[in-house]
């Protein structure tokens, strides 16, 4: 009897167990990234993703640095983002033919979230040079961060040089070194524990859906699959932008884009199958 209930104590115990990433102010650990990505993009894209990181962090009290793999300090754990040497060695991978596919995987005391990152080989975004990419690892940090760290991805503005990189992917960056992009869209809501399960090894291939062809990636548009935001279905098609927007407010206020400041009406366009980098399952 006092072995069985032993037993299931350890059980308990076990499954209660968490890798705490940052408790009480404090953090031990650095958030790392590839020394070189797949291409320019995704590195540009995983940059990202480590700053939006870090602001979480900060934003509830823990100092967290960003460094390459090859900086980074043997005496602290990381969180590793990407196809690092770390995941590698590690067997934390995810089946190539999984489109946007992710791992969140713990290795001791060090966390790995790591997918499919790749950039599209023909499509950019529109009337932009900067090519669109499947980004695994964006999917599965933005996952994370809502799952653990309070953080949630609110609304999308249109502008794309607010979100992300813009032209040839350059000037993503502050010269403090904070994030350009626009974060105003993103709730951090305060957390005392950023932690994870100990055990965590976590695969998901979520379903995306690109809400219009070559249109352009936010982190808002990542977390939520790409459905499309202000819309209505009518029949069998969503219907998205100024016709969404025609549909749902007051003759009154019609006239005013909710994309520009000038009142011009962004593009209105019905919604399509997913093609190109986006699955439907």
């Amino acid at each position: 009897m006092a072995a069985s209930f032993l037993a299931m104590a350890s059980i308990h115990a076990a499954s209660d167990a968490e890798l705490v990433l940052a408790e009480n102010g404090t953090c031990d650990r650095q958030i790392v990234i590839p020394d070189k990505a797949e291409s320019e993009i995704v590195e540009q894209w995983l940059l990202m993703t480590a700053k939006l990181m870090e602001a979480t962090f900060e934003k509830n009290g823990f100092e967290v640095d960003v460094v390459k793999e090859s900086a980074k300090q043997t005496d602290k754990p990381g969180i590793y983002l990407g196809a690092t040497k770390f995941a590698a060695q590690n067997g934390v991978t995810v089946d190539p033919s999984d489109l946007w596919a992710y791992r969140i995987k713990a290795v001791g005391r060090d966390l790995v979230i790591s997918g499919n990152d790749n950039q599209d080989p023909i499509k950019t975004i529109q009337r932009l040079k900067t090519p669109l990419a499947m980004l695994g690892t964006v999917k599965g940090a933005c996952d994370f961060l809502r799952a653990y760290a309070g953080v949630r991805f609110l609304f999308v503005n249109m502008s794309q040089s607010q979100y992300a990189s813009s032209g040839d992917g350059l000037g993503i960056l502050d010269k403090d070194g904070s994030l350009k992009i626009d974060t105003r869209s993103v709730a951090f809501t305060p957390v005392r524990k950023i932690a994870v399960p100990a055990d965590i090894d976590l695969k998901k291939t979520p379903m995306m859906r690109a809400n219009y062809d070559n249109a352009y990636e936010t982190f808002y548009y990542i977390a939520n699959n790409f459905f499309p935001p202000l819309s209505f279905v009518e029949g069998s098609e969503i219907l998205w932008g100024w016709s969404s927007w025609r549909k749902n407010m007051p003759k009154a206020t019609r006239s005013i884009s909710p994309y520009s400041r000038t009142g011009n009406a962004p593009l209105s366009c019905r919604s399509r199958p997913a093609s190109g980098p986006f699955p439907t399952a």
